[in-house]
């Protein structure tokens, strides 16, 4: 999902300061919205299982730091499951449906909640934010065809404003704590730990995995490491450790705080407001309208975030053949993807509908595309690390909170079948539409290339390198029992070609070069690229200096493994030599899907070399 960066970042501008103003912008705001939902399904519970449910979240949030360095250029649960999951090429999708229902009930929660903040300071208009929230709606809709970009400056800025305001609440409350005579802090503590709610396993399992709804947000951090300065690992772990900092320090002391103090008729009927309560009942009015203020601005701002989020995974999926190509058509003057953008934005508007912009049943429904994409994600995280030889306390730490995950997504299922019908059946049409379409994609995709191929034959790029075809015809002159695949002028696998050439007593070796195009789809000039000729042209002039004539073949194709098999069953070669290096794909094909692919597609006579 590389696509999936926020618009207006230019590669490798952000700083540890600005991705944790993004991020916490985006997760931070769960915090005006999860008090309330979660008083009204685990009452008093809410406060403990938040706490319980912190030591998970620091895992995962930490996990989501690898993902930013094993997908450098964006893509979140898409990209990571994809190179963990290489073989199955399904589970992208999948993780693709689950994040898409996730950003569809993150933008309608956001939206609903900040119009009812802004209600707070009229109740009157409470009734009216359904047909409200419809405009919203399609206002951003409009925003993001015309493509008037985000600014990560001006993000974090209301993140910061969001964190003082918070800090002056909280410090508020706590001095309210201490000098009413009606409040102590025994009984803050009180009722933390004895919360009026039987602590029976189910109920505390139950609140656990309720509360990842106070998580939400995680996602944003892996879509926009592509933006984030060199090297992404520090910046991504500097920025998320402020991140769980902020949390920590925030959300479940925070409700804590305000479970306390609100007597109860205020956490009944303004649940869906209770921040700006809060702030009334112990800093005024102008606190409170600060509270409300700050509350509706970056809600919508995290509306407009999930939208923005939403059709970047849409034209992803669409780029790798998984969704109908007209999601990333783009409007011929706005150059925006308006089609995945205008779905993206009235599914929310049906969903707000549908449950009457209810947030207690929205916030029901939130945490099956939430916490599927999680356990997705960490599970691509173990598999990864299982690959590369960790066995460590690392890695076993990283099960166990893949494990806690799916605990709480389970029990979230059995809870409330309703998020699961919701949820499960959205992803599962989600799915079956992407797999449909894969698949005649695919089919279709394997005769583009094969024209691909056969066309490009009389281009004057084409003058000094064959086509597989070509090099058929030719062999019956010319020949080799030798292919290297090459990515770029590597001396040392040439140099090793041609020492092993010549102890096979050869004259001639194939040198491959295959451009990928992982989207399954074709550029509007289909020719070899510049990178495929030189590479071609300079690496058979340096076997020429070997005393050895290079056969250049130019390729096309979805996957390099399967190209260059195919090239060696169609050449009957004897063998095929491939690099190791760290600075080309090949070095990550040993460790992904391609060398897996050129391995299970050789002829059983044909040996597999890698040179390293």
């Amino acid at each position: 999902m590389a696509e999936a960066k926020k618009p207006g970042l230019k590669v490798h501008q952000l700083g540890w300061a600005l991705v944790f103003a993004v991020v916490y912008a985006d997760i931070g705001t769960s915090v005006f919205y999860v008090p309330g939902i979660l008083y009204n399904s685990i009452g008093g519970l809410a406060t403990l299982a938040q706490f319980i449910t912190t030591g998970v979240f620091i895992s995962i949030a930490l996990k989501y730091v690898e993902i930013c360095q094993r997908c450098p250029d964006g893509g979140g649960v898409v990209s990571i499951t994809r190179e963990a999951f290489s073989r199955w090429e399904f589970l992208p999708l999948v993780g693709g449906a689950f994040i898409t229902v996730d950003y569809f009930l993150t933008s309608a929660i956001s939206g609903v909640s900040g119009l009812y903040y802004l209600s707070s300071l009229m109740p009157e208009t409470k009734n009216l934010v359904i047909s409200v929230s419809m405009v919203l709606f399609l206002v951003l809709v409009l925003i993001n065809i015309v493509g008037i970009k985000e600014s990560a400056s001006v993000t974090s800025t209301f993140a910061l404003t969001k964190i003082l305001v918070a800090l002056v609440l909280f410090g508020t409350a706590l001095y309210v704590i201490t000098v009413w005579p009606s409040l102590n802090w025994s009984g803050l503590w009180h009722s933390i730990l004895h919360p009026g709610v039987p602590l029976t396993f189910n109920s505390i399992a139950v609140g656990y995995a309720t509360t990842w709804l106070a998580y939400s947000g995680l996602e944003s951090v892996a879509q926009i490491s592509g933006a984030m300065k060199e090297p992404v690992q520090k910046t991504a772990s500097k920025a998320m450790w402020w991140v769980i900092i902020t949390i920590t320090l925030f959300s479940a002391p925070l409700t804590g705080v305000l479970l306390y103090i609100l007597p109860e008729n205020i956490k009944q009927t303004q649940s869906d407001s209770l921040l700006s309560a809060l702030g009334f009942a112990v800093g005024g009015p102008i606190l409170g309208v600060a509270v409300v203020l700050t509350a509706s601005t970056l809600l919508f701002m995290a509306c407009n975030t999930a939208i923005v989020g939403n059709y970047h995974v849409n034209v992803r999926l669409s780029d790798l053949g998984f969704l109908p190509s007209f999601l990333r058509k783009r409007h011929p003057k706005m150059g925006t993807p308006y089609l995945s953008i205008l779905i993206s934005g009235l599914v929310p508007m049906a969903i707000i509908f549908i449950t009457k912009a209810n947030v207690d049943i929205l916030g029901d429904l939130y945490n099956f595309g939430l916490l599927g994409t999680l356990s997705l994600s960490s599970l691509a995280i173990d598999k990864l690390r299982w690959r590369d030889g960790m066995r460590g306390i690392r890695f076993w730490s990283g099960v166990f909170t893949t494990v806690a995950l799916l605990a709480a997504w389970v029990i979230n299922m059995v809870h409330k079948p309703d998020a699961l019908l919701f949820g499960g059946t959205l992803a599962a049409i989600l799915v079956a539409v992407g797999l449909y379409h894969r698949i005649g994609a695919s089919k279709k995709a394997v005769v583009q290339f094969a024209e691909a191929e056969t066309t490009v034959a009389d281009l004057p790029e084409a003058a000094n390198i064959l086509t597989l075809e070509e090099a058929q015809e030719a062999s019956a002159m010319e020949c080799s029992t030798l292919i290297v695949a090459l990515t770029y002028v590597n001396e040392r696998l040439l140099k090793d070609a041609a020492i092993y050439a010549k102890g096979m007593k050869q004259k001639n070796i194939y040198v491959v070069y295959v451009d990928e195009m992982p989207a399954l789809f074709l550029p509007q000039e289909v020719k070899p690229t510049p990178a495929a000729v030189k590479v071609l042209v300079e690496s058979c002039a340096a076997l020429e200096k070997q005393g050895l004539s290079g056969i250049p073949i130019w390729r096309m194709a979805e996957d390099a493994g399967y190209s260059i098999a195919e090239a060696a069953n169609g050449l009957n070669v004897r063998s095929v030599l491939v690099g190791s290096s760290k600075r080309t794909f090949f070095w990550r094909m040993l460790r992904g899907r391609t060398l897996k692919n050129l391995a299970e597609r050789l002829p059983e006579t044909s040996d597999l070399i890698v040179v390293g």
